[in-house]
């Protein structure tokens, strides 16, 4: 799972290589973003720092960081980039609260509306995340097997883009 986030984001960035609209000066943009929340729209994230770079008009690659995924990788593609729209996003990232059970590893995908407020920066996000990691189960020091647990979350969360 882990190779084929990789190799989606390396075509994703290939194709943005060629393509023409990131001449512009609006979509050379970078933006970093602060969100809390029951959810962020990238991760399960209660508070989250997230870096954008943008690959074309309506995606762009991220990193971040917050409580409990410390750190995570993704992609994201949102219909009207920084307005009123909706967004999709993928994330992988290292969860805090799955580190006693497994190696801490999470996968995210996740759905949700975004609505800017006050006509600012500010936006609310509300969605659904599907969480996915893999469990080792087992006793005595050795794993018995493993299984996929996949949980549904809500997402309800305010961002501010800077």
């Amino acid at each position: 799972m882990k190779k084929l986030l990789l190799i989606a984001l390396l075509i994703v960035g290939l194709h943005a290589g060629e393509s023409d609209t990131l001449n512009t000066s609006k979509d050379s943009h970078n933006y970093l973003s602060l969100g809390i929340g029951a959810a962020s729209t990238k991760a399960l994230n209660f508070v989250q720092i997230s870096y954008d770079k943008k690959i074309n008009q309506n995606t762009s690659y991220f990193g971040l960081t917050g409580l409990p995924t410390i750190f995570g990788l993704g992609i994201s593609w949102q219909e009207n980039y920084n307005q009123n729209g909706w967004v999709l996003s993928a994330c992988m990232g290292f969860n805090l609260l799955l580190y006693n059970e497994i190696d801490g590893t999470e996968f995210n995908l996740g759905a949700s509306y975004q609505w800017e407020l006050w006509n600012s920066p500010t936006f609310l996000s509300i969605g659904l995340h599907i969480g996915a990691y893999e469990k080792y189960l087992g006793g005595l020091g050795r794993v018995i097997y493993k299984r996929w647990d996949i949980m549904p979350y809500p997402i309800l969360s305010l961002d501010l883009r800077l």
